[in-house]
Parts: C-alpha cells; structure tokens; sequence
C-alpha cells in the first residue's frame, strides 16, 4: 500500500496504530468474501427508509486518520461501499435523537461524532449471528467492547430489529434505538466541555512514527515500496502515563482541572520546576568543574506534566474497603465523602503515601462526580493539591549510602581501604542498646573518624531530588552508646560542629556558591544533646533557586564538619561524627496551602 495516497488508518488509542488500503489499496487479510449477497452495506443503508438518517450521518462523516490529524476526505459512506469487511449495527429512525448528531456535524464537530456514534455502532469483521455461542464481545472502531448478545437478540442491551442482512462486504443488523456511548477517563478529557487546557497540555508534543519493522512490505513501484499493512505508533514524552486511563476492565478514578483551575495548576505546579541551562559537577576523586547542559524549557515540561498526571487518576481496586461489586456513582460518591483516606496513585510523600480528610475534601473542593466507562471523576475549578503532600516531597539521603557520599568533600576523615566512606553500623536486637530511645532511619548509621587524633573530619553529601522550593533543613545524629559495645561509656560524648550548603558554582572566581548554617544563637557551631538520637535543625525555608530533579551527575551538597579543636573539648565532644541522616523537610508558601 502507498501511504502516501492510501489514507485510512486502523485506530487505536495511543496504542499501535495500523494503516490499512481502501478500494485500490489492497487489504486481503480483514476480507469475508461471499458468493450469495450482491449489496454492499452502503447500498442497503440506502434502500432501506428506516435508515434514513442514518445515511444523511455517515454520507457528512469524514474518516480521521488518527486523532492528531486533520480529517480525510473519505467519509463512511465510501468506507462501506468499499470491499473492507465490517459489521454495521443501524439504528432506526424515531429511536434517537439524529438531529442531535446532524447539528454536532453542523458545527464542526466530526471527530466527536465518529468518536462517539459512528465508529460506536461498526466493528471490523463478521457478526453475523450464525458463529455460534450465546454473547459475543466485539470491539468496535472506537475500540469500545460492546455486548452483542444472541439469545436476546440484543446489541449493548438494546433490541435488534428483525434478521441479520448479509452483505458482500459484511453484515447488517437493525437497532431499535442508539447503542449507548460513555468515555473511559482518558476520552472524558476530550469530550467533557471544559477540560479543553487540560487536553491540549497533554498532547502538544504528540507525533505519529512510521514503525517500518513492525510494517508489512508488498510490491516495489518506481523503485518505493509499497506496504501492504503499514504501522504507526504515537510518540509523547508521557505516553506510558496515559495508557492506564483507557483501560475499560480498570475501575478508576479522575479529577481533572477544569480551565478555570488551569491557570492556577501550572502556576502552583511550574515554580518548582524552575531549571537553568547548564549545571556544574565533578567527578569522583577530581577537581576539574564539568557541565551538565540541559534544555531547560523541555526539563520543565517534562516534570510538570508528570506531576500533573500523577495527580489526576488512583485506582479504585487500591482502596481498602472498596468493593466494586457495588460500584455506582452513589456508592463511589458516598465511599469518597466518607473515606478516611485515599492511596494515591501517583507521587508519594516520604512519610505518608496516602491523602486524608479534610485533604482530600480541599482537593475535591465541592464538585460532583460523574461516571465514565472505566470509573468515575470530578472535573475541579480549582487546583486543591498541596505541594508538600504531593511532589514537593521530604527528602531523606542516609549518610551510610555511599552513592550519595561527596568524596571530592572529604577532608581530614579517617579513610577505609583506601577511600572515605566512613564506617556503617546496622543495628540489630543484639547489638543495639535500647537505653537510646529513638528512631534511627534504615537501621543504620555511619560514623567518620578523623585521619588522626588532631584531625576535624570534613564529610560532604549529594543532596538527590532537589526542587526550587523551601525546606527545612536537619542534621540526624546519634550518640556513640547507641551500639551496645559503647554502651559502659558513663558520660556518652556529643557531636560538635558546623555546616553548610553548596548549591552553585561561581565561573568568574571558580568557587562554590554557599551559605553557611545559623545556629539559634547567631553562631556557625551546633552541638548534639548526649544520650539522644538528636535532629539538629540547621537551616530554616531554605529555598533553592533551581531545581536540580533529573539533572544528574549534578547536585547541591551539604557539608559537616567537625569543630571540636582543644584536649577540653574533646573531654565533652568525639571528633568523628555520627550521622544517621539528612532531612530536607519540603515547606509549602502560604499561597499553595
């Protein structure tokens, strides 16, 4: 087949999508061929006056190549006339509203009736009735699986008028009424009037490749060939997100941003995101500054879109207590209204993955749940998400982790084996002292002497995930007696030191951009209280710039360093620092809460 003059393409939601000929492209494999029927479908639909308005909508129906194009000049009514095999089931007229359809078309909205009643009452193949079995599901063109029941005589529940109408190029069966269409979420987006921002975000990057391996080759012509049965597929940067919301076996629930929330959704959203074009870094073990160049407009859109995904559809089988043998709109509605959580289906917080009331109510925020074919959703007039309980996450970076260890930051610490690193401790019931009270993250800490008895180890960490918003900023200390062979020490030693955060580099005079922690006091030394797994808070809304999220080997970095210098202080504090963690605890703005 040429696809450059051949023009109907097999569809299929953001799966793969086939090109297939229409009368001079040849498509041999979807033919049923009959020696008995001489009449098309087409001419059938003509000849039959119960079919009237039947033939006005499919003679004004043009053929969308895929839902990203511009519509063809085919329209159904040469579809059916061609020698492609397809079931059509008619309503009747007097049993719809076909002036409905009529009008939409009047105004331009073709693809919304194809999408909806065309393509909705036609299936590629055979159904004529005679294949045996007592239901058959048959997948129409707009991939909808639609109830074709033989006993009852019954298409999608409604009646069928009369036998089957054999055709040359299919089967005809008359309806007494409009098979019923309802959208799946991802269809809802498109259909539902207001949600227009919402759809266009998602796919102003859609492109359609031709996958010339999955496609199948016939004959050469003037030396190009000619596939007999070509695919495509949709490409976009957040494809994989949306496969989910068209899946009609799933029970799933939506809530959309509608276009007066739009604004604000980005808004509250795109902040967070903020990126420059290129980002400095270093090498393990070396000095020299490399950079990590991005495009930092694609970056942006990349993550806002998925944030926005991540919050817009949960499944309704993840939910305890919700049983969907009793689903409904009146029982969804009631489980939401009165649920005391929600497990989220997208982005999670680090210390709850799930969304309680009244949360969850301000996200909803009043509006009404409407049902779509794979679940139900709530189109929402404003952006109800709260940074911190949804992208702008807690961040925990434990210091045994060497992944996260800065070596290049290292300095006057004791090295193991020849590298940093420090020592990692793993507590257990055996060795850990339960006179400690407190919880130590993973079960573990690293401790980092000093390279001698004078030494003040200098310990750096890459800091992952980083948005450019406002954290509080902790420093999680142990004491040494939290490991049982320390136990017997009677005064238990206490951390001193200070800190500070990287976060850019200066190209003029080559030095790191930082700034150094503040103690209560004013001062740069902060000490732990003996005894105790300890949080030291060392900074506060400490707000980072850019985002460094997907830009890595680029990081910021925070830095401890050991300050205890005199044979006084080191009778109340140990030189080496013990570290079980850092936490950058996301802090939202007044105007996200």
């Amino acid at each position: 087949m040429n696809i450059k003059n051949c023009k109907w393409l097999k569809y299929g939601l953001f799966g793969t999508l086939a090109l297939v000929g229409f009368n001079a492209c040849s498509d041999d494999h979807f033919d049923i061929h009959s020696s008995t029927p001489q009449q098309s479908l087409w001419q059938q639909i003509v000849a039959d006056p119960q079919l009237d308005s039947l033939r006005q909508i499919l003679e004004r129906t043009t053929f969308t190549v895929d839902e990203y194009s511009k519509t063809s000049k085919l329209t159904y009514a040469q579809l059916l006339a061609g020698s492609q095999t397809f079931t059509v089931w008619a309503p009747e007229d007097g049993t719809y509203n076909a002036s409905k359809w009529l009008a939409m078309l009047d105004e331009g909205k073709n693809r919304e009736v194809e999408k909806q009643f065309v393509r909705n009452h036609i299936a590629r193949y055979n159904f004529s009735g005679t294949n045996g079995g007592d239901t058959i599901k048959v997948t129409m063109l707009n991939s909808k699986i639609n109830e074709y029941n033989l006993l009852e005589n019954t298409f999608k529940k409604v009646s069928v008028d009369g036998a089957v109408n054999e055709a040359s190029n299919g089967s005809l069966h008359k309806l007494k009424g409009i098979a019923p269409f309802a959208s799946n979420l991802y269809e809802a987006i498109e259909f539902t009037e207001g949600l227009d921002s919402l759809y266009s975000f998602l796919h102003e990057d859609d492109t359609l490749m031709f996958m010339k391996g999955w496609s199948t080759p016939g004959a050469t012509v003037n030396g190009e060939i000619q596939y007999v049965d070509s695919v495509f597929q949709i490409s976009n940067k957040v494809i994989g997100s949306l496969n989910l919301w068209q899946n009609e076996d799933s029970l799933l629930m939506g809530i959309f941003p509608t276009n007066k929330a739009w604004a604000e959704t980005k808004a509250k959203v795109s902040k967070y995101y903020k990126y420059k074009s290129s980002y400095p870094y270093t090498e393990d073990n070396t000095t020299k500054i490399l950079y990590n160049k991005i495009n930092a407009d694609s970056m942006a859109d990349v993550r806002i879109k998925s944030v926005i995904l991540n919050n817009i559809v949960t499944s309704l089988g993840k939910q305890p207590g919700y049983d969907a043998t009793k689903s409904s709109l009146s029982y969804f509605k009631n489980f939401i209204d009165n649920a005391d959580s929600l497990v989220r289906g997208g982005a999670t917080s680090l210390s709850d993955p799930n969304i309680h009331q009244p949360y969850l109510s301000k996200i909803i925020g009043g509006a009404e749940p409407f049902e779509v074919s794979n679940g139900y959703a709530y189109a929402v007039d404003n952006y109800g998400y709260v940074p911190s309980k949804s992208w702008h996450t807690t961040i925990r970076v434990e210091a045994e982790y060497q992944f996260y260890q800065d070596i290049n930051g290292f300095a006057s610490a004791e090295k193991n084996n020849g590298t940093y690193y420090g020592n990692s401790v793993y507590l257990t019931s055996i060795n850990r002292n339960d006179s400690v009270k407190g919880f130590v993250s993973n079960n573990s800490f690293a401790y980092f002497p000093g390279s001698s008895s004078a030494s003040q180890p200098t310990v750096s960490f890459k800091i992952p995930g980083i948005l450019s918003g406002k954290y509080d900023i902790y420093a999680v200390m142990v004491p040494l007696n939290i490991d049982k062979k320390n136990q017997t020490i009677e005064e238990t030693k206490r951390n001193h030191f200070s800190a500070s955060i990287v976060y850019d580099y200066n190209d003029k005079n080559g030095r790191d951009i930082s700034q150094d922690a503040i103690n209560e006091e004013g001062g740069k030394e902060f000490e732990t209280r003996a005894g105790v797994i300890d949080s030291v808070l060392l900074f506060k809304d400490f707000e980072f710039p850019y985002a460094f999220s997907g830009v890595a080997p680029s990081y910021p970095k925070l830095k401890l360093k050991s300050v205890v210098r005199t044979a006084a202080q080191k009778k109340i504090y140990d030189p080496a620092l013990y570290i079980d963690c850092f936490l950058f605890v996301s802090k939202d703005d007044e105007s996200d809460k």
